[in-house]
């Protein structure tokens, strides 16, 4: 990717507000409860009712859905938010 290309890149990233959740085993269905209850859109329904277990998130303005560890190590690296648990997303909607 071009220089100017990640630039580009890196400016729409931060202007929507993208942030990651490692998720552990079993808590899928919170996870749900919490994006039901601060009405976070979910795009992709499916992603609840299967037995898969998905451990890397990406939470936006646009909604929720999965993320690849170039774009959490992409977070890490420029001082995005990351949350290492649903009691740490919680918080974090609670105060918005």
């Amino acid at each position: 990717m071009s220089n100017n290309k990640m630039k580009e890149f890196s400016a729409t990233t931060r202007s929507k507000l993208l942030c990651g959740l490692f998720l552990k085993n079993g808590e899928k269905n919170r996870l749900h409860q919490i994006c039901i209850k601060y009405e976070i859109p979910i795009k992709y329904p499916n992603l609840f009712s299967d037995d898969t277990h998905y451990s890397l998130w990406g939470i936006s303005e646009n909604g929720i859905g999965l993320i690849g560890t170039i774009i959490m190590n992409y977070l890490q690296e420029n001082n995005g938010t990351i949350f290492n648990s649903l009691d740490e997303l919680e918080e974090y909607l609670k105060r918005k």
